[in-house]
C-alpha cells in the first residue's frame, strides 16, 4: 500500500474564531486535496495572535509532510501572518521591492507606503506563488516542509489552491493513494444500529462515517487504493455489502 501523504490547515483570523465568519476556505481546500489523494489530518483555526502562530507552525512541522496556512496576509495591523511565521521560524523579513512595486501601481491611493511595504516584506526565502497577481501568496520551504501562505479572501485561496498548490504537491509527492468516496442516506435507522451492522466492512482500505442529519443519517463510505480502479473496485464493493445490510 502506498503510504499516505498528510498534511494539515492553518486559517487565521479573529473573525474565524470569534464565529463572525464561517471558515469556508479550510472546508474548500480540505476536500479538494483529498480529491488528490492528500490525507489532511488536522484542521486549526487561530485569530491574530503572533504567539498561538508560531506555536501552530511548530507544532505542525513536526508531525506533517506539507502545511496550508491561509489568511493574515494584508495590509492592516491586524494582519501578522508574515510577522508571526518570522518569529517562530527564527527567520528574518526581507523586503522585495518588485512586490512594493506591483502592490502600489494596483492599489493606487488605497494604500498608504506603509502598507504596502508591509505586504511586501515576506519571510526569507519565501518565493511568490503568483508573481502577476494581486494576492501576496507565497511558498516556504523550511527543513523539508513546504508551507504555502495563502489569502484568507475565498476566491483568491481556491485560485491558489488550484492553480498552483496542488500542482506543486503533486509534483512533490507522485506516489500517494487514490481516494473514492459514495454517501447512502438511510431514513428511521439509529446511527448506533447502524454501526452495529456496518463495522465489519470497515477492513481493507476502506473506513465508514455515520453522519445523523435528523430524521437521515448520512453514511459516508471512503476507499483507498494504489490506484483509481483499486479504491473503484473496494467502493463499489462495500456498497453493494451496505447496501444489502442496511
Amino acid at each position: 500500500m502506498v503510504d499516505e501523504v498528510r498534511g494539515e490547515i492553518i486559517s487565521i483570523g479573529d473573525e474565524l474564531v470569534s464565529g463572525g465568519v464561517e471558515n469556508s476556505t479550510a472546508a474548500y481546500a480540505a476536500r479538494r486535496l483529498r480529491e488528490r489523494g492528500f490525507a489532511i489530518t488536522h484542521i486549526t483555526a487561530l485569530g491574530d495572535d503572533e504567539e498561538a502562530i508560531a506555536q501552530a507552525l511548530h507544532l505542525a512541522l513536526e508531525r506533517s509532510s506539507f502545511i496550508i496556512v491561509s489568511g493574515g496576509l494584508g495590509p492592516t495591523d491586524d494582519d501578522i501572518t508574515n510577522q508571526a511565521v518570522a518569529h517562530g521560524l527564527g527567520i528574518d523579513l526581507r523586503f522585495q521591492p518588485a512586490i512594493f512595486r506591483r502592490v502600489m501601481e494596483r492599489a493606487g491611493s488605497i494604500y498608504t507606503e506603509e502598507m504596502g511595504r508591509k505586504m511586501a516584506s515576506l519571510p526569507a526565502g519565501a518565493r511568490e506563488l503568483n508573481p502577476q497577481g494581486n494576492a501576496a501568496g507565497y511558498l516556504l520551504v523550511h527543513g523539508r516542509v513546504p508551507l504555502f501562505f495563502l489569502p484568507g479572501v475565498p476566491h483568491q485561496m481556491e485560485d491558489h489552491m488550484d492553480q498552483r498548490v496542488i500542482p506543486w504537491l503533486e509534483a512533490r509527492f507522485p506516489r500517494r493513494p487514490c481516494y473514492r468516496s459514495a454517501t447512502l442516506v438511510t431514513f428511521g435507522a439509529a446511527e448506533t444500529r447502524l454501526n452495529r451492522l456496518l463495522a465489519p466492512l470497515a477492513e481493507d482500505g476502506v473506513k465508514i462515517g455515520y453522519y445523523p442529519r435528523f430524521p437521515e443519517v448520512h453514511v459516508v463510505i471512503t476507499a483507498r487504493g494504489r490506484r483509481e480502479e483499486e479504491a473503484e473496485r473496494r467502493l463499489s464493493g462495500a456498497v453493494e455489502r451496505a447496501a444489502e445490510v442496511v
